[in-house]
């Protein structure tokens, strides 16, 4: 792919638990009464953490499911052929190929690949994500504590057979109401360049993949983040604090948004004016 590297959009902000929420960690012991679930801690710390990993998971697989009951995309790899497991990846090539008898429009122009990566067919013609998310790490430890103990939720739940009315009880470990996490997401701004810049078609998929990763952030509050959101696990939400492109032709300068009299993506505005109620403006690249 002949595409060149612009610049970066980044978006920066707090995640907050509403309910308890639950990211998995191995246990290495289970005790008599003891955890049976723990949450994934930093290892130094000993502080939960959101992995970035869970994040963008969860909003590729929102967005997969978006885009096909849109009939935009289909699931058009066979992964799993005994149990007939189908997943949706394209390869990086910028014309239609046909792929288990699915058509697809090629990584870069398909809106869920060209933001989160795929893994071409027989491991040939991977397209790298354009997304980075970090791991979120907690930002108020101290509201947490008690007598420099971090206080964490045990969840007392029970597994019923609903044939035999058998319980089987265990304990899952939450992270509390009320735990804030620094979340940061950083957009590659890639495309092909011409005198006055990347091109337009280019800058059209920019406008695009931003629009999705706010509509994304959206859709992860109506859902949750973490396991066991149906149980009422995992409910949480994002405050957009910066929100800035910064280009790298000019060794890292930064443009921040808002701006009273940027040139506004067109058609992002009613989309940005959702994130935190404010209107949040990405001046023209």
């Amino acid at each position: 792919m002949s595409k060149g590297l612009f610049g970066h959009i980044v978006l920066k902000g707090t995640i907050i638990a509403k309910t308890g929420m639950h990211i998995g960690a191995s246990a290495d012991t289970v005790e008599i009464g003891g955890i049976d679930t723990p949450v994934i801690k930093h290892p130094i710390t000993f502080e939960p953490y959101i992995p970035g990993s869970s994040l963008k998971g969860k909003m590729r697989s929102l967005m997969e499911k978006i885009e096909v009951s849109k009939g935009v995309i289909t699931y058009n790899r066979l992964v799993v052929k005994n149990n007939n497991i189908w997943q949706h990846v394209c390869s990086d090539s910028e014309h239609e190929m046909l792929i288990s008898n699915h058509k697809t429009p090629g990584a870069t122009n398909c809106d869920v690949c060209r933001l989160f990566g795929s893994t071409g067919e027989n491991g040939n013609k991977n397209h790298p994500a354009r997304i980075l998310v970090r791991d979120a790490k907690l930002s108020n430890p101290n509201d947490l504590k008690l007598d420099a103990l971090l206080i964490m939720e045990a969840k007392m739940e029970n597994v019923l057979d609903r044939v035999h009315a058998a319980a089987t009880p265990r304990t899952i470990e939450r992270v509390p109401v009320g735990a804030k996490f620094n979340f940061e997401i950083v957009y590659r701004v890639e495309g092909e360049g011409c005198v006055t810049g990347i091109k337009n078609s280019d800058k059209t998929k920019v406008q695009t993949d931003v629009k999705n990763i706010l509509l994304l952030l959206r859709a992860v509050e109506r859902e949750g983040l973490g396991g066991n959101t149906s149980r009422g696990y995992g409910q949480v939400s994002f405050e957009l604090t910066d929100f800035f492109y910064q280009k790298v032709k000019e060794s890292g300068s930064t443009t921040q948004f808002p701006e009273e009299n940027g040139v506004i993506f067109k058609g992002l505005e009613k989309v940005i004016e959702h994130v935190n109620d404010k209107e949040f403006k990405l001046q023209e690249l």
